[in-house]
């Protein structure tokens, strides 16, 4: 089964033009990304606002593949729509959106390492072409179409409930994990240790506990819907991208 990516690979990601900080105090473990010079309040403000607004887009972007899955949605062109073309209304636009405002309003211009366009490709891209870690039974024999994977599930099956509740739950997980990199770049978690324990180790209360559990809870899932390849994926391909949105470094020095 293959793995649902929120995040390209490296050599993609410069393709699209996302600078890479290279100093700067780094988020630690297995996270990329620097933690913002307290000093620097308005960047930190911006790239928490930003990673707020990607986690928003991913919950959005979920919820047209719902409708796609539903049958609200008749083909892709529609979802597609839904998506990133929308009269300024898609789930995109408004990110691009609340990224360019979040950026304005910090004057230093330390958040400006941010490619919000490059930002908003990822996020599409990787959603699109991976969602079949979630619409993985292939029964209905209908594909999603354009560039989505994954097979839309019988209409009112057991099957489409799960997958649709399955698709709402990747979203907030990932929403939780960006709060998680929130609180560690403010200094409320002050180390990787305890941000590790907000995404996945915490009693039953992390985000990824908690994903779990949901989807334990679940009846009538295929077979090809593990979710704990799930959860570990959300949470590698989050900590890995995590540069993107935490790019900006006290001394100034980027690698364009």
């Amino acid at each position: 089964m293959k793995q649902l990516r929120i995040t390209l690979s490296a050599g993609a990601v410069l393709a699209a033009g996302v600078t890479v900080a290279i100093a700067g105090t780094p988020f630690g473990g297995d996270d990329t990304g620097t933690v913002p010079d307290p000093a620097h309040k308005t960047t930190l403000k911006c790239e928490e606002t930003i990673g707020k607004a990607v986690g928003k887009a991913v919950g959005c972007i979920a919820k047209c593949t719902a409708k796609r899955s539903s049958g609200v949605f008749a083909d892709d062109t529609a979802e597609d729509a839904c998506e990133k073309n929308l009269a300024g209304k898609s789930c995109l636009e408004k990110f691009t959106a609340a990224g360019a405002k979040a950026q304005s309003k910090d004057t230093t211009g330390g958040c400006n390492c941010i490619s919000v366009s490059g930002l908003a490709t990822v996020i599409e891209f990787d959603l699109d072409s991976m969602n079949n870690a979630v619409y993985c039974d292939t029964t209905s024999g209908t594909p999603f179409g354009g560039d989505d994977t994954g097979d839309v599930p019988v209409a009112k099956s057991a099957v489409a409930k799960c997958e649709d509740t399955v698709n709402k739950l990747v979203g907030k997980a990932a929403g939780c994990i960006i709060k998680c990199h929130a609180a560690r770049a403010s200094g409320k978690l002050a180390d990787d240790t305890a941000e590790d324990a907000c995404e996945k180790n915490n009693a039953g209360h992390s985000c990824l506990e908690k994903f779990q559990a949901s989807v334990a809870k679940l009846t009538g899932c295929p077979p090809c819907l593990n979710a704990t390849t799930l959860a570990s994926t959300i949470e590698s391909t989050l900590d890995t991208g995590n540069s993107l949105t935490y790019c900006a470094s006290p001394s100034g020095a980027f690698l364009e």
